[in-house]
């Protein structure tokens, strides 16, 4: 299966939970979460790649995750996408200061 899937929360406990999986299992490249928030409905949309499916399925099922279209990677500005788990190889990976503006983006509440 090639489907990438999607769960939307407010909260950061998805991240969290896929974060230990994935350390647990040493990292598996082809395995990884990406976030995007969206400030309108004060919600993180939570991006996990077709690896996940063998890596994590009941995680994706314990969250209600959704298949989805591969994400759009090619936005330059805070609306785009930014890796939270995994490897970076996973997608050619954008400019340093995407990255860098991106993340500051879905910093949790009281991140500095």
């Amino acid at each position: 299966m090639n489907s990438w899937f999607k769960v939307t929360k407010k909260d950061w406990a998805v991240m969290d939970d896929f974060e230990t999986i994935w350390l647990e299992n040493g990292g598996p490249v082809d395995a990884a979460l990406f976030g995007k928030r969206n400030q309108r409905e004060r919600t993180n949309d939570f991006y996990f790649t077709p690896g996940v499916a063998q890596l994590a399925p009941a995680l994706l099922q314990q969250y209600g995750a959704t298949p989805c279209e591969k994400p759009d990677f090619s936005k330059p500005s805070l609306f785009g996408i930014a890796l939270l788990v995994g490897d970076q190889s996973i997608v050619e990976p954008p400019s340093a200061t995407f990255q860098r503006n991106v993340r500051n983006d879905l910093k949790r509440p009281g991140e500095a």
